[in-house]
C-alpha cells in the first residue's frame, strides 16, 4: 500500500520537475529518491485488493452490502424486461426489444399499454426462493438523464442496465435486475429501470402515467430522476400523479390518499442530477437551505405554484410514505471534466476514476434509498417472489 501511494507521489513530482535539468538529474539519483519517499506526505488509499471488480472500495463505502443472484432461473443477462409496451416484441435469446410488426396488414400492432413479459422478469421473480421477501426500487424520469447508470451503481456494476451514446432512449417499458441487494433476514431488493419520458419517438403522457403507476404499485422506493434545478416547471413532469390519483381505488369514505387508500404508496425521492448551484441561506437561521427545505418552502408552497400543480404537491406530501430530495453533482474525473465521448459512454469509465464528490453523492442516494426500502407486503405479511409475481 505504501509503495502504491509512493508511486503516485513520485509521478506527481516528476511532472513538476520535468522542466528542471538540475532537479531532473537529482531525481534520478537513489539518495534523492529515498529523500522524496521519506519527506513527501503519503495519503493512505484503500487497498486495491479490498475493492470489487469495478474498483469500488468495500471497506470505506457507506453502502457495505452484498449483491447476489437469488433466482433459481439462471441467465447470462444482467437485466431483463418485466413490462413492455404492447407494440413491442422481445427476443429472449438476445435480450433485445424491437417494434412489433403488423400481422393483419392494416398496420394495427396494438397500443403502448404495458404487458407482462412472461419469459423474462415475471419468470425470474416466480423462481426466487419461497423463504425470501421481495422489494423493488424503481427509477423514473425524463429520458437521457442518467437513470440507468444510477440504478446500475446500486448493484455496484455500471453496466447492469443498458446505456447508450445517442439521443434516443435506451429503455422500453420496465426492466428488472437479475441480481438483487441482500438486505439481511432473507430480504432481497431488485432494481427497476424505466423508460424515460419526453422521448419524441416513444411514448406519451399516457404511457408515462402507466409506467409510473406500475412502479408505484410494486415498489418500496420511487426515485424520480431529472437534471436541472428545483423550480416550478420541474413539477410539470410529475403531472401524471394527478391521473394516477384518479385511478387508485378510494376507500369507503371517498378519500384516495395513502392513509386511507386501498394500496400502499412507496417512499419518494427526488434526485436532481448534474446539480452545481449553491443553495441560499435561510433568513431565520442564516444557514443554507437543504434541497428538501428549498423545495417545500420555496417551490411547493401554495402562493408559488399553479393551480394544476396542487394535486402533484398534495400527492407528493400525503400519498407517499416519505418525501426526500437529494442531488448528484456533475460527473468528473479527479476534478477534471470528462470528454464528450466519455460523457456519452459513462458505463465504460471505471467507477474509481470518477471524482469523490460524484461518487459520494451517488452513494448517499443509494444509502437513503435502502434505509427507506421495506419488503413488499400482501396485507400485513411480506410477499415472497411467487406471491409478488
Amino acid at each position: 500500500r505504501i509503495l502504491h501511494c509512493a508511486y503516485h507521489s513520485i509521478a506527481q513530482l516528476t511532472h513538476l520537475l520535468q522542466n528542471s535539468a538540475v532537479y531532473g538529474h537529482l531525481f534520478s539519483q537513489p539518495l534523492f529518491l529515498l529523500h522524496v519517499l521519506y519527506s513527501v506526505p503519503i495519503i493512505m488509499t484503500p487497498d486495491p485488493s479490498s475493492a470489487d471488480e469495478n474498483g469500488n472500495s468495500n471497506s470505506n463505502s457507506i453502502n457495505d452490502y452484498t449483491v447476489i443472484s437469488v433466482s433459481k432461473k439462471k441467465t447470462k443477462f444482467k437485466s431483463v424486461p418485466l413490462f413492455l409496451p404492447k407494440n413491442a416484441t422481445y427476443d429472449r435469446k438476445t435480450n433485445t426489444v424491437s417494434p412489433k410488426e403488423s400481422t393483419n396488414g392494416n398496420g394495427d400492432i396494438g397500443g403502448d399499454e404495458l404487458v407482462l413479459v412472461p419469459n423474462a422478469g415475471f419468470d425470474l421473480l416466480k423462481s426466487v426462493t419461497k423463504k425470501a421477501s421481495i422489494s423493488c426500487i424503481s427509477c423514473v424520469g425524463p429520458y437521457r438523464t442518467g437513470k440507468s447508470l444510477l440504478l446500475s451503481r446500486f448493484l455496484k456494476d455500471s453496466k447492469a442496465f443498458a446505456l447508450g451514446p445517442t439521443l434516443d432512449g435506451c429503455t422500453r417499458g420496465i426492466w428488472i435486475s437479475t441480481s438483487a441487494i441482500d438486505n439481511g433476514d432473507n430480504h432481497y431488493t431488485f432494481l427497476l429501470d424505466c423508460e424515460g419520458g419526453g422521448d419524441p419517438l416513444e411514448g406519451d403522457d399516457a404511457s408515462n402515467a402507466r409506467i409510473a403507476l406500475a412502479c408505484i404499485l410494486i415498489s418500496s422506493m420511487f426515485l424520480f430522476n431529472n437534471t436541472g434545478r428545483p423550480d416550478r416547471p420541474s413539477l410539470q413532469f410529475l403531472s401524471y400523479l394527478n391521473t394516477i390519483r384518479k385511478r387508485i381505488p378510494a376507500s369507503p369514505d371517498g378519500n384516495s390518499s395513502s392513509s386511507s387508500s386501498s394500496i400502499a404508496f412507496p417512499s419518494f425521492m427526488w434526485v436532481f442530477r448534474d446539480f452545481f448551484l449553491q443553495l441560499p441561506n435561510r433568513k431565520d437561521t442564516g444557514k443554507p437551505y437543504t434541497l428538501r427545505e428549498y423545495m417545500l418552502e420555496r417551490i411547493m408552497i401554495k402562493q408559488n405554484r399553479q393551480d394544476e400543480q396542487d394535486g402533484v404537491v398534495d400527492s407528493l406530501l400525503t400519498d407517499f410514505k416519505s418525501f426526500d430530495v437529494l442531488s448528484v453533482s456533475y460527473p468528473r474525473r479527479d476534478a477534471e471534466p470528462l470528454t464528450p465521448e466519455e460523457l456519452s459512454t459513462l458505463d465504460d469509465v471505471e467507477w474509481s476514476e470518477f471524482d469523490e464528490g460524484f461518487r459520494t453523492d451517488v452513494e448517499q442516494v443509494i444509502h437513503l434509498s435502502l434505509q427507506r426500502t421495506a419488503p413488499f407486503c400482501l396485507g400485513d405479511a411480506p410477499a415472497n417472489g411467487a406471491q409478488f409475481a
